[in-house]
C-alpha cells in the first residue's frame, strides 16, 4: 500500500536513513501481527540472513517456514532474482535496486510565470508554439535566439507582448537573470551546450523532443476556458499524449469551461458569506456534482437557474440569474 509506495520512493532519492526507518517500522509492524510480513517488506525481498545485515533494522524474530514462505512469494511478485553482484555485497537500501530498474517520474506542477525571464533557442515552428504559451503566461520577457529567422516570423514575434527577438546564436550568457529555458533546435551540440549549462546553474531547462537533456518536461495541454488539464507519458510518447489530448475534446465541451467562469464568480460571494468551512465545502461540492453542467451543455437558463437556487443560500438567490447568464455567454462565445 502507501508504505510500499513510500519505501521505493525514498530509496529512489537515496535518503537511505528515512528508507531503513521505514522498513524498520513495517517489521516492527510484523510483530505486533504474529510476525506476518507486510507486502511492502516483501518488496525488497528480505531474508532472516539480509534482515540481520540492514543498518537500523536490528534483529527479527525468525517467525517460522510459513511466514518465510510469505515473505518469499511477496518478493517474488515484486522483483526479480536478485543480481549475484547484490548477493556478494553488505545489505543496503541502494541494493535493492540491484533487483530491477525503476522508471524516471515526473513531479508535475503548474509554475507562475508572473515577473520571470525566460529564453527559447530556435524559432521554428516548434519553437515558435512554446513561444506562444509561454508569452500567454505574462513573463517580464521571453527572449528568442535564432541565427535566420524569416522576416515574416520576426515580425510577427516581435508583435507579441514581452518577446524580444534577436538574430544570433546561443552564448552561455544568455542565460544570466532567466528563470527557464527551452531549446528548440536541430543543432544536437548545442542543445547539450544549453542542457548543460542551465544544470550548472539550476535553471529549469526544456529540450524539445530530447527528455534525457531535460529538467522538465513540456507535457500536452487541454483548454477549455480557464480550464487546462496537462497530459503526459513521462517523455515515453509525445504522440499518445496528444491523442489523448484531443480525445478530451469530445468529453470535456464547453459547458465545462462555462461551469468554471460560474464557479469563479460564484466562490467569492459564498466565502463572504462567513459561513463555516465545512458548509462552503459542502455547497461548492453540491453545485459541481448536480445537474448544472447538462443544463448549461443544453442552454437551458431556466433549468440552470432552478438548480443553483436550490443549492444556494437565500442571500445568494437574487445572483443565479446573473451567474448562469455570464456563465451561457461565454459558452456562446
Amino acid at each position: 500500500g502507501m508504505a510500499r509506495f513510500l519505501a521505493v520512493q525514498l530509496a529512489r532519492i537515496g535518503d537511505l536513513a528515512q528508507t531503513r526507518r521505514l522498513l524498520a517500522g513495517l517489521w516492527r509492524q510484523a510483530e505486533k501481527t504474529g510476525g506476518a510480513v507486510p507486502p511492502a517488506a516483501g518488496l525488497f525481498g528480505l531474508t532472516p540472513k539480509a534482515r540481520e545485515q540492514a543498518p537500523g533494522l536490528g534483529q527479527v524474530p525468525d517467525t517460522g517456514q510459513l511466514h518465510r514462505q510469505k515473505a518469499r512469494h511477496a518478493s517474488s511478485a515484486a522483483v526479480t532474482e536478485p543480481k549475484k553482484a547484490c548477493e556478494k555485497k553488505p545489505f543496503s537500501v541502494r541494493a535493492i535496486f540491484c533487483y530491477r530498474k525503476l522508471p524516471m517520474r515526473y513531479y508535475p506542477l503548474y509554475v507562475n510565470l508572473h515577473g520571470k525571464r525566460c529564453l527559447v533557442v530556435g524559432a521554428g515552428q516548434v519553437g515558435r508554439r512554446k513561444i506562444a504559451t509561454l508569452a500567454a503566461c505574462g513573463p517580464d520577457e521571453v527572449l528568442v535566439l535564432d541565427p535566420a529567422p524569416p522576416a515574416d516570423v520576426v515580425a510577427a514575434l516581435s508583435a507579441v507582448p514581452g518577446v524580444v527577438i534577436e538574430r544570433r546564436e546561443f552564448t552561455p550568457a544568455d542565460l544570466d537573470g532567466r528563470f527557464l529555458v527551452i531549446a528548440a533546435t536541430s543543432d544536437e551540440e548545442s542543445n547539450w551546450a544549453i542542457s548543460r549549462e542551465c544544470a550548472a546553474r539550476g535553471i529549469l531547462c526544456n529540450i524539445v523532443d530530447q527528455p534525457e537533456k531535460c529538467s522538465f518536461i513540456v507535457p500536452a495541454l487541454f483548454t477549455q476556458g480557464d480550464l487546462t488539464v496537462a497530459i503526459s507519458t513521462g517523455g515515453a510518447s509525445p504522440a499518445l499524449a496528444r491523442k489523448i489530448r484531443q480525445g478530451l475534446g469530445d468529453f470535456l465541451g464547453d459547458e465545462y469551461g462555462a461551469l468554471l467562469v460560474l464557479m469563479s464568480a460564484l466562490r467569492p460571494m459564498v466565502l463572504a458569506l462567513g459561513l463555516p468551512t465545512e458548509k462552503n465545502s459542502a455547497i461548492f461540492r453540491s453545485i459541481v456534482h448536480s445537474s448544472l453542467i447538462d443544463a448549461l451543455e443544453r442552454g437551458d437558463a431556466v433549468a440552470a437557474e432552478n438548480v443553483l437556487r436550490e443549492i444556494l443560500p437565500a442571500a445568494l438567490h437574487g445572483d443565479a440569474a446573473g451567474l448562469i447568464a455570464g456563465a451561457l455567454g461565454h459558452a456562446g462565445a
